[in-house]
């Protein structure tokens, strides 16, 4: 009778060991995600930021359009790693 009892209690404690393991594994999931949601935010941001840089140059000076189009075409475009720094794709 005891040793029923006493696997009926380590399965309940199994269960209940695997029922936590998923809920960090979920709760990892979703902190994974919201990180790299942040990171991509991050980068449209600086995206929006040359946009308007580039909008406002080109509306004080039409020739700049000329040297942005040459630039452009060489230059990488900035991305950020995992750490938030800027690196190069």
């Amino acid at each position: 009778m005891w040793g029923k009892t006493k696997k009926g209690v380590q399965g309940q404690t199994a269960e209940f060991h695997a029922t936590e393991a998923d809920w960090r594994a979920g709760y990892l999931q979703i902190v994974a995600d919201v990180s790299t949601t942040y990171f991509l935010i991050l980068q449209l941001d600086e995206q929006v930021e040359q946009q308007q840089r580039a909008i406002t140059k080109n509306e004080t000076d039409p020739r700049h359009l000329r040297d942005t189009a040459q630039a452009t075409a060489s230059s990488p475009t900035p991305t950020y790693c995992a750490s938030g720094r800027k690196t190069t794709a």
